[in-house]
């Protein structure tokens, strides 16, 4: 039997595991909300010295148990405790999607996820990896986060908990948006924006309202990889059928961000008098920027769109509402393939 436990019966070896256990998870809890970079060097030692109690209590169950331990047998608890501590501490890329079809074209691209909610949180995570294709073979660690309803604010509270929680190096943003036609944009084209332009600030005067613009830089080194992306890395992995026979094209330009959704041409013309480049319109990448952008080890932020419409009138017909699978899964493509490029560097390696 293994030194110290000789004198416990199994009762008591239980009772022990299930303390360690217990003080185990509290302290996995307390890393998890400093952050990988943050967490004080005691709770991290603290946490490595339960860990090898726990070793040496499955050592000593797997000596008194005379036959192969059942799937709910202390050992095999042992076992799925000890696999839960060995969750990645860095992670690459949070990935947001406002709707469900977003966030199911995105986890079609990651055949494994682990799904979870934090005990102190209220969003529903999926961690997940993605190994990149070029001859570095990086492992990137991967989060995808759906956002509990559309608009600016639950984006940023969404994303504010993300970055305190897991501390990513870049927070990209996927999904569908507005296209504008009159930049040569199409239904089921990529939008990628190299700034988003946040409209919601507003003086309203006698003569209407003046707008504020708020404008977002997205990170260079995002950018970069997106203008570098050649088609055949990424077009492959659309997983949804094009209702036409036409293949999408990439635009890149600042994108306009606010609450309300738009199905008027007239006021997508007033904004694009200031903004003459303006390529499109969602809702969510203010507060998703705002929230990465205002912390103090900034992640890098960037946003891929693909156009379910063209922000006018037509917007809610039966065509119109054929391509959003289609824009959704071209979103997910586009920024898969950006990550499976293997052009950024790996925060793990």
């Amino acid at each position: 039997m293994s030194a110290g436990y000789e004198s416990m019966d199994n009762d008591e070896l239980q009772t022990l595991f299930d303390v360690t256990r217990k003080n185990h998870s509290q302290l996995k809890l307390q890393e998890a909300r400093f952050g990988s970079l943050y967490v004080p060097p005691y709770v991290v030692s603290q946490i490595r010295d339960l860990e090898v109690q726990l070793q040496a209590i499955k050592r000593e169950l797997e000596q008194r148990q005379s036959s192969a331990p059942s799937p709910s047998s202390p050992i095999q608890q042992v076992d799925n405790v000890i696999a839960s501590s060995a969750q990645p501490q860095v992670v690459d890329v949070v990935i947001i999607t406002a709707l469900e079809e977003e966030r199911r074209a995105v986890l079609a691209h990651f055949p494994v996820s682990k799904r979870f909610m934090a005990a102190d949180g209220i969003n529903v995570y999926y961690q997940t990896s993605m190994t990149s294709q070029d001859d570095s073979s990086k492992t990137y660690h991967v989060i995808v986060l759906q956002l509990l309803a559309m608009g600016r604010l639950n984006a940023a509270h969404a994303t504010n908990d993300a970055i305190r929680r897991w501390n990513p190096k870049s927070v990209l943003l996927i999904g569908i948006a507005g296209g504008i036609g009159g930049k040569d944009v199409r239904i089921g084209d990529v939008l990628v924006s190299d700034q988003v332009v946040d409209y919601e600030l507003q003086k309203i005067t006698s003569e209407g309202p003046e707008v504020r613009y708020e404008v977002y830089r997205v990170a260079p080194r995002w950018q970069s990889i997106a203008r570098a992306l050649d088609d055949y890395e990424w077009m492959p992995l659309i997983r949804v059928d094009r209702p036409d026979d036409k293949s999408p094209r990439r635009h890149i330009g600042p994108i306009a961000t606010g609450d309300k959704v738009i199905a008027f041409d007239d006021i997508l013309r007033r904004y694009q008098q200031a903004w003459p480049r303006l390529i499109g319109v969602e809702m969510e990448a203010g507060g998703v920027a705002s929230a990465a952008f205002n912390q103090a080890e900034a992640p890098g932020f960037f946003m891929v769109r693909g156009v379910s419409d063209l922000a006018n009138q037509d917007k809610n017909k039966p065509r119109v509402k054929g391509w959003r699978e289609y824009a959704c899964a071209v979103a997910a493509a586009y920024a898969v393939g950006m990550i499976k490029s293997g052009l950024l560097p790996a925060a793990s390696a």
